[in-house]
């Protein structure tokens, strides 16, 4: 039987790169993302959730030293290897290789447009770890890694910015404009600060982080802007509701807060249309509207969405709307890529829920088939001060077709309920293309709390799994 040369250009370098450990099943939903357990993979690469469902599959395990070496060569033995794996699969037997250690050698791999090897790139490609990142308002410091992916050969820089997004130059963060990371030869990571300033706001706000200019022969990677929400003093209550960020000129009482229905949103480039809920809670009396808008994350205006701007209003009474955005289906294989999507100017007194700026993730139909998914904690350690809220993302991975649901419940480590936090177990609905869902836990003052932590933990699923991991989080009681 004769291989087809898009073996080699696709499943080749993602899932060979890094040994391939374990028995081979095919009989399971992606569940995480490989970037959330190799430490040298970036989130939203095109490879990104294959990597996680055939970890979860337990077909591949990486090397010793926790890392996937996704631009390694491949070698003939290692080929060799999926192979064998796969006739032992097909008689019901199994076979274990040896584990072994990423090459620091000189790499090739096969590529389907010449009969020999091309050597890859080896210098790198700068990326953040993920797209989003949240940040208690006490906190003075933001401290972000900046990797360079995919190799770490000869001297090289990058720019990278922080400019405002909601949150106010001066008074919530210090701008940065074009300051430089310079990278030795063999140096992969750097990173750098913000400086936070507004320890009061009741709001959340945002601020954007981009990289730019790399020098060298390195590149920008899949994620080289990243968004950061500075959470408010506001409580936020349900997983649905959030501090006010915006308000309208003569707010109305009872005049309610429109937010997105959910913290963000995924739809596969095979179905078209993304269609996204706004929610207005907290009173529906006149009314009112909001502006949405469209804009460029990795995704790009015209080649993977077309742009989408409007106003949304809601007559009294109504809870309520949609809007559309649709999406350009091609058939590469280029991984998932994010836009943005923007609520502002609020009217006839309402406000507006944070976040009021989120991602859309449009999937690869060439890499990942739709799913119902599967739940799991964004970040399993949490910390939060005392009198503020700790607040917990659950992703749905692997797919969001359907409505599905999962339970979360508190539970009691070293803080007690009711004495440093307040007792939670709800749960969270997740529509049609809802990729992820935020809980607020209540963290009581009572003092001499300050290092006590209690869990959070996921269960219940309906029309939906639980992940293989990331299912209970940790949430650590820091100081005010």
């Amino acid at each position: 039987m004769r291989l087809p040369s898009r073996l080699f250009t696709i499943a080749v370098p993602s899932l060979l790169a890094g040994v391939l450990l374990g028995g081979l099943s095919m009989g399971a939903l992606a569940t995480m993302r490989g970037s959330a357990v190799f430490t040298d993979m970036s989130e939203g690469t095109f490879y990104d959730e294959a990597v996680g469902e055939m970890y979860n599959l337990n077909i591949i395990k990486g090397y010793s030293n926790g890392t996937f070496g996704p631009d390694n060569p491949v070698t003939r033995g290692e080929l060799a290897v999926l192979l064998k794996r796969l006739r032992d699969d097909i008689r019901g037997s199994s076979y274990t290789p040896t584990q072994t250690t990423p090459s620091s050698t000189a790499s090739t791999v096969v590529s389907s447009s010449s009969a020999g090897a091309v050597a890859a790139n080896p210098i790198g490609a700068f990326t953040f770890a993920m797209s989003s990142f949240t940040v208690p308002q006490s906190i003075p410091t933001m401290v972000f890694s900046v990797t360079r992916a995919g190799g770490s050969r000869g001297v090289v820089s990058v720019a990278y910015s922080v400019k405002a997004g909601t949150a106010v130059v001066g008074t919530d963060f210090i701008e940065v404009t074009n300051s430089v990371l310079n990278f030795r030869d063999g140096e992969a990571t750097k990173t750098f600060s913000i400086q936070l300033k507004n320890k009061s706001g009741l709001s959340a706000r945002t601020v954007l982080l981009s990289l730019a200019n790399p020098t060298g022969g390195a590149t920008l990677g899949s994620i080289n802007t990243a968004t950061l929400t500075i959470l408010g003093s506001q409580p936020v209550g349900t997983a649905s509701s959030s501090a006010a960020s915006q308000t309208s000129a003569g707010a109305v009482s009872g005049a309610g807060t429109i937010g997105f229905s959910a913290a963000a949103y995924e739809v596969s480039e095979s179905i078209g249309l993304a269609t996204i809920t706004l929610n207005r809670t907290n009173g529906t009396n006149g009314q009112v509207g909001v502006s949405y808008t469209t804009s460029d994350n990795t995704a790009r205006s015209g080649i993977n969405y077309q742009p989408s701007a409007g106003v949304i209003t809601f007559a009294a009474g109504e809870t309520t709307k949609t809007f559309t955005v649709a999406v350009i289906y091609n058939a590469t294989p280029d991984g998932k890529k994010l836009l943005r999507l923007n609520i502002t100017t609020p009217t006839g007194g309402a406000t507006i829920a944070a976040p009021s700026l989120i991602n859309l993730a449009i999937t690869d139909d060439e890499v990942e088939k739709p799913g119902s998914g599967s739940f799991l904690f964004d970040n399993t350690s949490v910390s939060a001060p005392e009198g503020a809220n700790a607040i917990l993302t659950v992703n749905r991975i692997g797919g969001t077709i359907g409505q599905a649901s999962v339970v979360y419940t508190t539970i009691a480590g070293t803080a007690l309920p009711s004495k440093e936090f307040t007792q939670f177990s709800g749960t969270l609905t997740f529509f049609p293309g809802e990729y992820s869902k935020t809980i607020a836990i209540p963290i009581l003052k009572p003092g001499g709390s300050i290092g006590k932590n209690f869990t959070v933990g996921l269960s219940s699923p309906t029309r939906a799994s639980l992940g293989v991991t990331s299912t209970a989080a940790t949430v650590t009681i820091s100081g005010s």
